[in-house]
């Protein structure tokens, strides 16, 4: 038995070290093309170009990175574009966005993929995010929200963006909300309120990441939070219905998983686990930690590529016809 057990862990040991052996000799020399479904200076972007720095020094070979911008509808074109439009040989993989995944699950016409069939490299990690008021709003918490003599402006990248789906939900139970949209950017959003455009809105604290002054002079107060991340800052489940909390899962399925990077649909197997392996080695090492800590303060740990696409596997097997009817419906 002992002896079966030391032949079967030295096989396993020689898969795994030709493996890497076969990595290393397909990524020496070449470059991964890192599409980000978003603008330049926005969360997400920063986070993507922190990724493409350090990801190539846990992947075999040590390729080179660059990130390709492919910005437009709230990451579908980046997700459309490597679904149909690369080759998966692992030179290409993408991050989308946060909630690019739900798209098909709701039946949105312009997302022409199947979420569950996409390779799932990993995810950033759940993270909060934080319904803001400007501090020239006069609204310090959700009691304020609810007593403003006149709606607030929030802004949102379009009808359709979680933003706007949890903000809708917010004015429907009381809020003194007023959605405005059209935003490209989170970081168009966060000018527009600094500049008394805009009174309020809906994003995570790692999108100021190139404009952390708003945050820290106070411009912007957080009034709601999507998790118990900032002390005596109440939790937007806890001021809504019980009925509309499907709905709100919904809405703020990306921020379970945070930004996830992706494959096209096939990429074999070996080479998914060669990234797949590599991201999660990326996301234990100190100095990435240090970098992503610079800017994004309330993330939790990163999740694997298996569990990602557990998580979306899962949501679209078991979301109701009645949240998704309530989604669609507050999105139009």
């Amino acid at each position: 038995m002992r002896l079966a057990l030391v032949l079967l862990m030295a096989c396993a040991l020689a898969r795994a070290t030709t493996a890497i052996s076969r990595a290393e000799d397909f990524y020496r020399g070449k470059t991964i093309n890192f599409v980000v479904g978003f603008g330049a200076g926005a969360g997400m972007d920063t986070t993507a170009r922190t990724i493409a720095r350090h990801l190539p020094r846990f992947i075999p070979g040590a390729p080179n990175v660059l990130v390709q911008q492919m910005e437009g509808a709230a990451g579908l074109i980046a997700a459309n574009y490597i679904s149909h439009r690369v080759a998966p040989d692992g030179l290409t993989i993408a991050a989308p966005g946060r909630s690019f995944f739900i798209e098909p699950m709701v039946g949105t016409a312009s997302a022409q993929f199947d979420p569950v069939q996409l390779g799932y490299v990993g995810g950033t990690g759940a993270q909060n995010t934080i319904l803001w008021a400007s501090a020239a709003s006069g609204a310090r918490d959700y009691k304020g929200l609810l007593a403003a003599r006149e709606p607030l402006a929030l802004g949102a990248l379009g009808t359709g963006t979680p933003g706007a789906i949890v903000a809708a939900l917010l004015a429907e139970s009381g809020a003194r909300i007023r959605i405005v949209t059209g935003y490209t950017s989170a970081a168009r959003l966060i000018i527009a309120l600094a500049q008394g455009e805009l009174q309020s809105v809906f994003l995570s604290e790692d999108s100021f990441a190139t404009q952390r002054e708003v945050i820290d002079n106070k411009i912007a107060l957080p009034v709601l939070q999507s998790k118990p991340v900032i002390p005596g800052v109440q939790l937007i489940g806890d001021v809504l219905p019980a009925a509309r909390r499907r709905t709100l899962d919904l809405a703020q399925a990306g921020e379970s998983l945070g930004l996830i990077i992706i494959t096209p649909p096939g990429l074999p197997r070996e080479r998914l686990d060669v990234l797949r392996k590599a991201f999660m080695e990326m996301s234990g090492d100190a100095a990435y930690q240090a970098d992503i800590a610079k800017f994004d303060r309330g993330r939790m740990p990163a999740l694997s590529g298996g569990a990602v696409a557990a998580y979306i596997a899962d949501l679209a097997r078991t979301t109701s016809p009645a949240a998704i009817e309530d989604f669609n419906r507050l999105r139009h």
